[in-house]
Formats: structure tokens, C-alpha cells, sequence
């Protein structure tokens, strides 16, 4: 499938080439068993597969899913996280059950430019292509689909408690019941019924037990053997075909399919039925990822469907009883926004009744939250014009090849440095911090743990460990841990440091002010004295979005 290129005047840089994030297609198929998410980036096709994102049956475990295939693929690619969530997206997920669903989908997602369907379509785009045609999507569940002049209409999908007819699950329910009725004399026996018991050790109670217990996926299970029997000519498996193929016959018909037109069968089970519909069928042209790279380069030149701030807003997508105060709530709720880059920097906000009518919150409330967001330097009050998101903040580098505390780098760079205590005081030392800083037994630990600012704008969580002779009285370290140390003449001069990427937890995107899963750098460092005594070890946790560690590299001379 050949890329669709488009362009706008948003660019985004990556060292010293530009990408447009509208040269990019995003596709994301996510079903029962898998998510698979495919980025186009001119002619280069990029894909990643993760567990299942299913958001009817786990709607969180979806989200999280499909985000951590976001960050998959900017790490696989090297973009920006910020330049694919602009970029022209289809998002098809298993359990996308109407409108409403879809609306929760897109708002729980950091895609500004996607349209979310359930996974027929792409399935449907994925087979057929630009063809008009039907599909017959047969595996553990089943739907149909028609494409015609450029329109998709499906049916079927409605899950096993009430559709998946002629799916792997549906037979494999069916013929337990055929075997519970011939074993209650209703119904005539066949070999397929008598090794069905007999795998159940020929107690019917086992069959009964199983089905109490057993999933969709467990019925499917006995679909290949349905298949094998009725190609044996059994007669129990002939008729369960038959019955799957009847209703394949009447759904096509249903969607206005006619005998001549292109007919594919997809699933793990859907060519097994080939012999029994009595049509001519044809071979998927693609998968369900590509059907959904496909119908987001048709969706691009529109746009795709982009969010409202009215449906960003909608508390249904968002406010909870059980997580919090509510106008807590709406704070972090601006706050994804900003960090996901739907409310862009500099853009003007709804006025603070306008955003009380969209979120049914009162005027305090709404106030309440706005305020924290001032506090913290996010959005910018202005007198006479509103609320706007504050504009972007300059990225802080720091060399690695200089030990300098936090604080002499902030006023080196002209920001305010700041600082909000977590904790503060001698304590009992973890097996750890006995082992690094070689402490006595019966030795206390020197604790420091801070959350550092610069202008405001939380940037970092550090948490240092010292020996008590070094750091006998923590209270003493207000801003400055080597301004201290350095007036005792103990101030570290070599410091070793292992730097890692993480995605930051709830509690540490909370402290810095960014959404949860956000990327942050994890930051290990020993320092030492003069003498080779260990003075320090230190534990950080970094934004990813405001610092840049630099470092220089020579060539050895000779």
C-alpha cells in the first residue's frame, strides 16, 4: 500500500531533519489477543505489537495499551511523541459498541487528529482494499462487512452472550449442546460427539462443569476439530458447517451482497467455510493494521475527526465520585491536555462560566482548579482577556562532563530556583544505602528528599542519602546541598551516574506536574570525596520534556 502524503504548515524538527506530522499515517488494530499499531513515515512503515485492547471487556487496560504503543513507536522511530499525536490517525478497537464509546475512546487518548471505530472497518479497509466487495471476518468472533463505492456497512459483532454466529466460540458451544442432547437420546450420536465426551473423560458432568467455566476462546478451542470431522463426512460436524455457512449466506445477503462480486473470508476459521458457501472467494489483500493505515489517509485530507474542546471537556469521559475532588479532578484534566498538546501553548481557554456549563461544575470549582493551574505555570491569567495555556518552556541542558548541584545550574541559566521538601531528617538505613555509603552498624542515614523547581515549574525528585558524620543535621540544607557540604570542606569532586528512561508513575507525574505514563529520565549518582570515600548517592527522576543532558566526545589524540 503506497503512502498518502499531505502537508500543513506544522512542522516538527528531529536533529536536522524536519518531519511534517502530516507526512505521517497512523494506523492501530486492537482486538481480544493483540493491538498492533503501524506508523507510516514517508515510504517507511513502521510496526509494533502489544497484548490486547479490547476497551468493552477492559476499557483501562486498552488505553494504557494503545499509549504504550504510541510511545513504542516514537521510540522505534525516533520521533517526538508530541509529532504522532498530530498526525493523521485511525484507531479501530475491538468493543467500540456506538458513538458514546468511540467519543470516551477519543478523549482518553493523546491523538488530536484520529477517528476511533470499532475493528470492523479496518478489518473490512484491510482485505478489500479500494475494491467494493464483502467480508466474512470468521475467528473466535465473526461479523460481516460490505464495501461499496467507498462506504462500509457491517453486521454481526455483537459478542458470544448474544451474536458471534458461525464464529470458532459459537461451534464449539454448539456442539457441546448437540453432545448433551444425544447423550440425553434427543438428538442421533456421531464419532465427533463421542471423542467430545470422551476428552471429558465420558462423564457428561465434566462437559458441564467445563461450560460453567469456559470462555469464547475455550469453545474456539474444539473449532479444528469440528472442521476435520465434517471434512471426514461427519455428520454432527457437517451440519454445525452448514448452520455456520447459512447464517455467512443470509448476513451477506443482508448487506445487499450478490453472487459475482469479490468475496474474502478472513479469521483463523473464515476459509474453512470456502467449501461450503458454494462462492468463489478471494485472498486478503491486507490485515486489519493496514485497513487502518488505509482509512487514515483517507480521513487525513478532512483532518480526521478532531476533538472538540466541548467533548475534551465532557465530565463523562473523565470526572469520577471515587477519584478525588472534583475540582482536582478538572486540574488534571487541563493538565493532560496541555502535556498531550490538544490545548497548544499560547491558546486561549474557554471563559471560566463557559468551561462550568461543559463540565457541570460550579463557577468556584471551576475557579478553584483554574487557580492551582496559575500556581503551578501552566495557564496565564490576563486581566480583561481570560486564561491562556502558558508558552512553552525552554528545555534545560545540563553537561555531564561538570558535578554541579541543581541550584548553581538553575542560576547559571537565569531561573529561579526552587524547592518543596518530601522529606528531611536522619532515619534507619535500607540494605542499600548500608552497602553504598559504607555505614557502621548502628549508623544512621542523612535523608534529603525535594522536589525541584525552576521558575515554579516542577523539573525534577531527588533523593539523596548521606552519612551521618558528613550530613549530621539535614535541617541545615535549605536550598543547597553542596553550598552546605561545601562549607565543611566535604564536598564531593567525581560523581559516577547511570541515566535511564522510565515512564514516570502516578505519584511522580502528580509531584511534576505532567500525565501519568508521561516518559521521565531516572537518574543514579555516586559521589565521592578526594579520598575516595563515598559522600553522597542520589536517586532522580527527571521530566523528559524539559531536560536535555549534554555531553562532548573527542577523538584521543595519537
Amino acid at each position: 500500500m503506497q503512502p498518502i502524503l499531505f502537508h500543513s504548515a506544522k512542522r516538527y524538527y528531529k536533529g536536522i531533519f524536519m518531519i511534517e506530522a502530516s507526512s505521517l499515517l497512523l494506523g492501530l488494530d486492537g482486538g481480544g489477543t493483540s493491538c498492533r499499531a503501524a506508523l507510516l513515515v514517508g515510504a517507511v512503515r513502521h510496526e509494533v505489537t502489544l497484548g490486547p485492547a479490547n476497551v468493552s471487556t477492559d476499557f483501562d487496560t486498552a488505553i494504557a495499551t494503545v499509549r504504550a504503543a504510541l510511545r513504542a513507536l516514537a521510540d522505534r522511530t525516533g520521533l517526538a511523541e508530541e509529532t504522532l499525536r498530530r498526525a493523521p490517525a485511525h484507531v479501530g478497537l475491538a468493543g467500540v459498541v456506538n458513538e458514546a464509546m468511540a467519543a470516551r475512546v477519543r478523549a482518553a487518548l493523546p491523538l488530536i487528529r484520529a477517528t476511533v471505530t470499532d475493528d470492523r472497518p479496518t478489518t473490512i479497509a484491510g482485505a478489500l482494499g479500494a475494491s467494493d466487495g464483502a467480508v466474512a471476518a470468521i475467528g473466535t468472533g465473526s461479523f460481516l462487512g460490505r464495501q461499496s463505492q467507498g462506504r462500509i456497512r457491517g453486521l454481526g459483532g455483537g459478542g458470544f452472550s448474544i451474536g458471534d454466529q458461525a464464529s470458532g466460540a459459537w461451534l464449539g458451544r454448539r456442539c457441546l449442546e448437540e453432545v448433551m442432547l444425544a447423550i440425553d437420546g434427543i438428538a442421533a450420536g456421531s464419532d465427533l460427539g463421542q471423542d467430545i465426551l470422551a476428552s471429558h473423560g465420558n462423564d457428561p458432568g465434566e462437559i458441564v462443569r467445563f461450560s460453567v467455566a469456559a470462555r469464547p476462546a475455550d469453545y474456539a478451542g474444539l473449532a479444528p476439530a469440528i472442521v476435520a470431522a465434517a471434512e471426514a463426512d461427519d455428520p454432527l460436524g457437517r451440519r454445525l458447517m452448514a448452520e455456520g455457512a447459512d447464517y455467512i449466506r443470509m448476513g451477506l445477503a443482508a448487506l445487499g451482497w450478490r453472487p459475482g462480486e469479490v468475496l474474502c473470508l478472513t479469521g483463523g476459521l473464515g476459509p474453512a467455510y470456502a467449501a461450503w458457501l458454494g462462492h468463489p472467494v478471494v485472498a486478503a489483500k491486507g490485515s486489519a493494521v493496514d485497513g487502518a493505515l488505509l482509512l487514515a489517509g483517507q480521513g487525513a485530507g478532512g483532518g480526521g475527526a478532531v476533538m472538540t474542546i466541548a467533548e475534551f471537556l465532557d465530565p463523562e469521559h473523565w470526572l469520577n465520585p471515587a477519584h478525588g475532588p472534583r475540582y482536582v479532578q478538572l486540574r488534571k484534566r487541563i493538565e493532560t491536555g496541555i502535556d498531550t498538546g490538544f490545548l497548544a501553548h499560547d491558546m486561549p481557554l474557554p471563559p471560566e462560566r463557559e468551561i462550568a456549563a461543559l463540565t457541570d461544575l460550579s463557577r468556584v470549582t471551576v475557579r478553584k482548579a483554574m487557580a492551582e493551574l496559575a500556581d503551578k505555570g501552566l495557564i496565564l491569567q490576563r486581566q480583561g482577556s481570560g486564561s491562556f495555556v502558558a508558552p512553552a518552556q525552554a528545555r534545560v541542558e545540563q553537561s555531564l562532563s561538570r558535578l554541579t548541584s541543581f541550584t548553581e545550574d538553575m542560576a547559571r541559566r537565569g531561573f529561579r530556583p526552587g524547592v518543596d521538601w518530601l522529606e528531611r531528617g536522619l532515619f534507619q538505613p535500607t540494605r542499600d544505602e548500608i552497602a553504598v555509603l559504607g555505614l557502621g552498624p548502628g549508623d544512621q542515614v542523612a535523608r534529603l528528599a525535594r522536589l525541584r523547581r525552576a521558575d515554579g515549574r516542577p523539573m525534577a525528585i531527588e533523593r539523596a542519602s548521606l552519612p551521618p558524620d558528613i550530613l549530621p543535621n539535614p535541617l541545615a540544607v535549605t536550598h543547597s546541598l553542596y553550598e552546605v557540604l561545601g562549607q565543611t570542606g566535604l564536598r564531593p569532586v567525581r560523581a559516577v551516574q547511570k541515566i535511564s528512561a522510565v515512564s514516570l508513575g502516578a505519584a511522580e507525574a502528580e509531584l511534576l506536574g505532567v500525565a501519568p505514563a508521561a516518559a521521565g529520565l531516572r537518574i543514579e549518582r555516586i559521589s565521592y570525596l578526594p579520598d575516595g570515600r563515598v559522600v553522597e548517592c542520589t536517586r532522580s527522576l527527571y521530566r523528559a520534556d524539559a531536560y536535555d543532558f549534554v555531553t562532548e566526545l573527542r577523538i584521543p589524540e595519537g
